[in-house]
Parts: structure tokens; sequence; C-alpha cells
């Protein structure tokens, strides 16, 4: 009994806890993952409120990285429906957009007899352009939430966006295969690829040139963090200094991605010998001589 009455709080206090914790609230960015893809590309991030009561004003800064993205006009930033739901007059104020330092500034306020709205709703939609398929993270700061009366509201929570994108690192860049004789393939040597970006990495191909052949274990993606192996022979056609590349053709920025090949191919094909008539096929050579002059002497003979 006396361990049930000391558990009692315990499970009373979790529950509570997690009571507040669902009815936390909170101003987030949604989506919490984009996927950058080409430079030039747009995505539009939404200004989400969730669990307020009677709201009356909001303002916020998202910060962001300008070589990775920007805002590019005041246009791009549209507010939302949620403010002015119940009927109340809505203003915006801003924005107030600086690609230098990377933050976009956005507010609005709302006047009116209504109470202001409850729950949950958009705020505002920015839309960004991607700048480089690079990683990172677009952070929602110095959130301002009041009510009707301009008093402040209390956020519990801040959500941001992380921004993904995939990365090609090949180990080694180079490789250097040494003699090997004409017409016969080398051991193997091995390049590493890993993806190490936060994003999956669609592989579109893998190709060898020159006197080198390649294969590989990648398949067609590869998960954030993971590697995969690229095995290349070198079989030379030539004598001599013979070079090639690996190729790799990928959705990563930096794509096509390269590993330079080298080898020296030695020996080279068999000079056929130089033949030396013999004795007997030097009278042979001699006979068909002297039997051709006499067959000239004997038609000068018969034209007298």
């Amino acid at each position: 009994m006396k361990k049930l009455i000391f558990l009692a709080p315990v499970f009373l206090l979790f529950i509570l806890t997690q009571v507040g914790l669902a009815n936390a609230l909170t101003v987030r960015l949604n989506p919490s993952t984009v996927n950058l893809t080409t430079a030039g590309a747009t995505f539009d991030i939404d200004v989400m409120v969730d669990d307020v009561t009677n709201l009356g004003g909001f303002q916020f800064d998202i910060g962001y990285a300008p070589a990775i993205v920007t805002v590019e006009n005041a246009s791009d930033v549209t507010l939302g429906p949620f403010l002015g739901s119940t009927g109340r007059t809505v203003t915006p104020v801003g924005p107030s957009i600086d690609n230098t330092a990377g933050k976009v500034t956005f507010g609005a306020f709302s006047f009116g007899v209504p109470a202001g709205p409850n729950g949950s709703g958009l705020l505002a939609t920015i839309k960004f352009t991607v700048q480089s398929q690079t990683a990172g993270t677009l952070d929602l700061n110095n959130v301002t939430l009041t009510d009707i009366n301009a008093n402040p509201i209390t956020v519990d929570v801040i959500g941001d966006t992380t921004l993904t994108a995939p990365a090609v690192t090949l180990a080694p860049t180079s490789l250097a295969f040494g003699n090997q004789a004409v017409g016969t393939t080398s051991s193997a040597q091995t390049v590493t690829l890993t993806n190490s970006g936060n994003a999956v990495l669609d592989i579109t191909s893998i190709t060898g040139s020159g006197d080198f052949a390649v294969t590989n274990t990648c398949g067609a993606t590869l998960a954030a963090g993971a590697s995969c192996s690229i095995s290349v022979t070198f079989t030379p056609t030539a004598a001599g200094n013979r070079t090639g590349q690996i190729t790799v053709t990928t959705n990563a920025a930096s794509s096509p991605d390269t590993v330079a090949l080298s080898g020296t191919g030695t020996g080279g094909p068999p000079v056929p010998p130089t033949t030396i008539p013999t004795l007997n096929e030097w009278g042979m050579i001699i006979f068909m001589g002297l039997i051709s002059i006499l067959a000239l002497y004997m038609l000068k003979r018969r034209g007298a």
C-alpha cells in the first residue's frame, strides 16, 4: 500500500506532463525536412501555429545561409489565412528580406470586434530559391505572439526545417596501375564511393574509359552516410602510357565526379622475324632469272 501511495503522485505527474506536451503552443516551419534539388529550383515553407488561443498578432525571423537558399522578392512572402479567420481586419508588417545576412522578417496584427482565432493554422508562406545543393537549416527565430489586447502569448516549442542534399566523396581520387604487359589484365584496385550528404544519393551510372574496366556494388541508390565499392582493372591495348577515368553520374551537385586512372603498357605485340633466303632458295631465284633471260633472247631471235 505504501508503495502504491508513493507511485501515485509520480504517475499523476507523468500524465500531467504528457497532457502539457500534447497541448504545447508551437510555432513551426513545415515541412520539417526539404531535400534540395538543382540551383534555381524553388520550394515553399509554411509557418504554422498550433494550440494558440485568441491570437491577435505575430512576428518571426527565419535565418538561412544565402549561399544555399535566398528569398528573391517581397512577393515570395505571403500572409496565411489563420489570423483573419474570425473576421478581424489583418495588416501585414513587412516582409524585410536580407540576402546578405540571410534573414527574412515578417509579421501581422489584427483589429476588430471578434475574438482572435483559436487552435492551429497557417500564419505565412515563404518561397525560397535554391542557390546550391548543400545541406543546411532554416532557423525560426524571434517568434512573438500576442492576443487581441497586445498581451504576449508564451510559445512553448519552435520547430525549424532541415535542408538535405546528397554529396559524393570518392577515395582515392586517382589510381596508378604501373607496368602491365600488353593484352594482360591487372589485379583489381578499389575506389570507395561515399554519400557524405544527408539525403539519398541517386546513382545514374558508373563507367570507366580507355583500357580500364569498372564494376561496382553500388546499385541505383545510396543512403546518407553509406558507402559502396568500385573495382577497376587495367588491360593495356598498346605499349606506353595509358590513361582513363571513372565517371560517376548522380543527383549530387558535383556530378559528374571522376577518378583519374593511369598505367603503362609494356612488351607490345611480337614483331615478325626478318626472313633471309636459304642457299636452296637463292639457287631457285638465280635459276628462274636465267630462264627469264633465255626466254627473252629466244623471242628476239624469232623476231629478227
